[in-house]
């Protein structure tokens, strides 16, 4: 039995799994390549820190999977956004705190959720029907 349209999407296991799995080894590679690939030279919160982006990934893949065609255009968007935006965020502030580089976290968060809402509109905007297609409009 497939989900109606209209039902919210479930994240399951092994995508989750794999989204955790990839952005915290991602974030974990690069912590590593920043300190000269010794695993000693990682601080012990750095290991949290990459736990988190594991979830955050997990988060991202859960908010994406809520967009549906029965939403609200802007709820779509926001949607999208923050479900591109918010892993890539994760892994690059991760890195610029264990370098030192971080100075400015209310800028950067303003600044990727600019970005995120950018690609969530630029994604709903190229995922529209052509005229003529046979797809219905979703909006």
């Amino acid at each position: 039995m497939t989900p109606s349209p209209a039902a919210p999407a479930r994240v399951r296991p092994l995508p989750a799994l794999a989204a955790f799995s990839l952005f915290a080894l991602l974030s974990l590679l690069f912590g590593l390549s920043q300190v000269g690939w010794h695993l000693s030279k990682l601080p012990g919160w750095f290991f949290l820190a990459a736990l988190v982006v594991g979830a955050v990934g997990v988060l991202g893949a859960w908010l994406t999977g809520q967009d549906h065609p029965g939403r609200p255009v802007w709820q779509r968007a926001v949607l999208r956004g923050l479900g591109w935006a918010m892993p890539v965020a994760g892994l690059i502030a991760a890195g610029e705190v264990l370098d030192g580089s971080w100075k400015h976290p209310v800028s950067f968060a303003l600044v990727w959720s600019v970005m995120g809402l950018g690609y969530g509109w630029t994604s709903l905007a190229l995922d529209r029907p052509a005229a003529g297609s046979g797809r219905p409009e979703t909006r």
